[in-house]
Formats: structure tokens, sequence, C-alpha cells
């Protein structure tokens, strides 16, 4: 549930831009790799020749970085390392696993939980995730408070059918415990093949002891758009001139070319108005965020990007405009977050739409996935943080809505929702100055 930029791909519209940032990023990651390699000049003589069958340690002589601190003795790495091999109860000691295992614990160490190394096996599963189809039990994961949790379960997927809730929170993995556990890692432990199952050791409030729920993995194919018109009472219509209610599950690969076809087909249909419903939106690409409102704010800025060195970025719509006037609603809720924050900021900035619904996740940090690596091994690393239009940071705080509406379970059992009513009655007359937030 985060916006994320890669290095090479490409969907199939062509939105994504093949270099996100600066060279300067790939320098670091380079820089990140060299100070595990360069250890070996100084410690050298404590690496052991790995077992007959297993792999072996390359470059052993390669320089360390300039920036190492004279106080970092790599050779205390490799005095663990020699004692891991020579001294361990169950031998022998794989190269690669200890190889892998380094470079992630040094990527923990940073304390992001968004930042996170993949070995080449947890790359390749990785990856489907950026896709639209994939193998698994169909619900966006995310952290609150440093718990793992169960962001939005999609309609109509195992962990939906499963009975999973916005809100669960996963303490365990078919046993593991999720405690420390990177949230990419526990997606890929989570998906798996059609037809296996996975275990989920789920803790939810009202509710004393934590519980197994088992869910039965399937293909999950993600529409990211889904677009109809209602009338007053918020009902489906099959004819014009109604309201046109867009629904955007998560901003994937698919999100823009989805939109701007919902978006076309709905005006053609004479709408009154529009609610865009970002409610349970984990967020996705950032480059399909900046995309979406472009019909209602044109080409102005969409969100700023800064980066640890205080540089930013502003990034702007660059495909077609359709100026669309109609009054707009934007429903969000605490589970709204990062790329669907980017949207409503913008949208909230620039007096475009009014926002309903409950105060959003406050995801503000954009990462980059970088899987150039010659061993198929990558890493998500978070570059900057993220920006309204009028410098607003939502960073833990997320974006609070003008008009404050509350979906309670009692709602939602009763087959109400209080926020979609007020979303039709702000677009279909002036809403209640009382109300609204000035």
């Amino acid at each position: 549930m985060e916006q994320i930029t890669t290095n090479n791909k490409i969907p199939k519209n062509g939105f994504l831009k093949k270099v996100r940032f600066s060279l300067g990023i790939y320098i670091a990651i380079i820089a990140i790799l060299a100070s595990f390699a360069g250890g070996v000049l100084l410690g050298k003589s404590q690496a052991q020749t790995a077992v007959a069958g297993v792999g072996n340690v390359t470059d052993k002589n390669a320089p360390p970085p300039k920036y190492l601190s004279k106080d970092v003795d790599m050779a205390q790495f490799w005095k663990v390392w020699d004692t891991l091999k020579t001294t361990y109860l169950r031998t022998p000691v794989d190269d690669p696993k200890l190889f892998y295992g380094s470079i992630k614990g040094m990527v923990a160490s940073l304390g992001d939980p968004y930042t996170v190394y993949f070995d080449p096996d947890e790359a390749s599963q990785f990856s489907s995730q950026l896709e639209g189809t994939f193998e698994g039990i169909g619900a966006e994961m995310g952290f609150k408070d440093s718990q793992m949790i169960i962001v939005s379960p999609l309609p109509n997927t195992p962990a939906s059918k499963a009975g999973l809730k916005a809100g669960d929170a996963v303490l365990k993995i078919n046993g593991e415990d999720t405690t420390g556990m990177a949230l990419d890692i526990a997606v890929t432990k989570i998906r798996g093949p059609k037809g296996t199952k996975v275990t989920l050791n789920i803790y939810r409030d009202g509710i004393a002891d934590p519980f197994d729920v088992i869910i039965t993995r399937d293909q999950i194919t993600v529409d990211s758009v889904q677009a109809k018109m209602i009338d007053d009472s918020g009902k489906e219509i099959t004819g014009n001139n109604g309201i046109a209610l867009i629904t955007i599950s998560e901003f994937n690969q698919d999100t823009i070319q989805e939109f701007d076809a919902a978006v076309s087909a709905m005006m053609l249909r004479s709408p009154k108005g529009v609610i865009i419903d970002l409610r349970g939106d984990p967020g996705g690409y950032l480059d399909a965020a900046v995309e979406v409102p472009r019909d209602w704010i044109g080409d102005q800025p969409v969100v700023i990007q800064r980066k640890s060195d205080g540089s930013q970025e502003v990034m702007k719509p660059t495909m077609k405009i359709t100026p669309i006037a109609l009054p707009t609603v934007i429903l969000v809720n605490k589970w709204s977050a990062s790329a669907a924050e980017i949207v409503s900021g913008a949208m909230q900035d620039y007096g475009k739409a009014t926002l309903v619904g409950e105060t959003t996740f406050g995801k503000g940090s954009v990462q980059e996935y970088i899987d150039s690596f010659s061993d198929g091994s990558a890493l998500k690393i978070t570059v900057a943080e993220w920006l309204t239009p009028k410098g607003r940071s939502i960073d833990k705080k997320g974006i609070t809505p003008d008009v404050a509406v509350d979906l309670t379970d009692a709602d939602i059992k009763a087959g109400k929702d209080p926020q979609l009513d007020k979303a039709i009655e702000i677009v279909t007359k002036k809403p209640d100055a009382s109300t609204a937030k000035k």
C-alpha cells in the first residue's frame, strides 16, 4: 500500500517513466552493496572455503567505499562469519544464505518497514505484485502503529470469502511470528500457488483471543477501476443524468487506462456529478496517481517529492486532459493510503473535490523498486517523502476530510452507507455549511 516507482517495469499503456529518479539513487545502491563487499578486503583471511556443492563468496578484494568511518572494522564481520561456518552445530552452513541474510540485516537496520531487500526467489515472487494478476488470497496489507494489518480484502477473493476484515492484525503466517517481519516478505509468504492453503493467525478488535483463518489461495485478478451510474438513492441505473460513481481499488499498471475508459463512458451519459471512491485503496504506482486528477486540475502540480538532500521534484500530469467541471466528491477512510492520498490531497488543495469520510492512513513516502542486480535480487528503498501541491506533509498524520462521516460495523450489517449518502447529497445540492470544513 504504497506508491512505487520501478526502473524497468513498463506497463502496457506506457504511462510509467522508465527512469524515475536521478543517477545518484543508483550510485547509492551500488555503494550500499560495496560496503558489504568492501569488508572482505579488511578481513578476507577470516573467510573459509565454501563446502563443496554450495556457492562461494566472490569479489573479496573489492575496495571499501570512502564514506566508511575509520572505526568500522569489517574484520569483525568476517570473524562472525567464520565462527558461524566453523562452530555452528548444523553444518554445512550455506554461504549464499549468509550473504543474503547479511544484506537483509543491513537493510532492516534502517528501521523502515518500506525499505526491503529481496533475495532472488523473493524478488521473483514480489515482481508479480506489481502486475494485475497473481495467485494468493487477495488482500492488501500494511502497517499501522508497527502492527502488520489487513488494509483491504479485495471483493470476491479468498480473503473476503474467508471473512478477513480491514484492520485485522496478522500475528502469524503458517505459525511464523510476524513481529519484525518486513511487509513485502510477509506478502511473499502469504502468496502461493492456486489451490494451496495458508493459515493466518488474526487478532481483531472486539474479540478477546487471536484466532486462525485457513484460506485456500486462488488466481487473483485485480480490477483496478469499476464504474456505474447511480440515482439519488444510491441505486445503479442504466439510463443517463445520474451520478457517476467510480471506484479505484488500487493504483496498478492498468489504472490509468481503466480510469480514462470509465470516465469517458460516464461522461457520455451526462452525469450531474462524480463520486470517486478511494475507501480502502492502499495505493500503488506513483505515476498513476499523478495522472488520475488531470481532468479536474489540468496540468498543475499533483505532488511534490522531497528527497533526503532537500531537493524537490514537482510532478504534473503529462497525458491528454479533458476538462471536467462537475460537482465532485472523493470518499476516503482510514485505509485510504499512499497514491490514494496523493489524489485526495491534490483535489482538496485545488478545491476540485469535497473529501468525505475519515482521516486517511498517512503514508507519505515514496519507494523505488530496483531489480537490476545480476543475481535476480532486488531492493525496494524509500527515496523521498511526498507533499501535497500546497506543501502539506501527511506522513503519519493523514488527510482530514472536509466532511467527517463514520461508517460503522452496524451500518455495514444494516446495508447502510452514510458516507456515500453524504457524497450524493453534496453532488446533488449545495452541502450544509455547518458540516462542511471551511
